[in-house]
């Protein structure tokens, strides 16, 4: 879930594989108040569940 024009990011709901590894990153995103193009402009390891956060945003 991503706020509007500010682009933070508020939330998250994963189910499925490297869902613990996934749902982290985007704990961190909310706690640091990271926006949604911050994250997808992070290079992360490929390939890895959180090499899809770009697409799921």
């Amino acid at each position: 879930m991503v706020e509007e024009g500010t682009e933070r990011v508020l939330g998250a709901h994963l189910v499925g594989p490297h869902a613990d590894e996934i749902i982290n990153l985007f704990a961190l995103a909310i706690r640091h108040e990271l926006t949604a193009t911050a994250l997808k402009q992070t290079m992360f390891a490929y390939p890895t569940g959180a090499s899809d956060i770009g697409y799921m945003l």
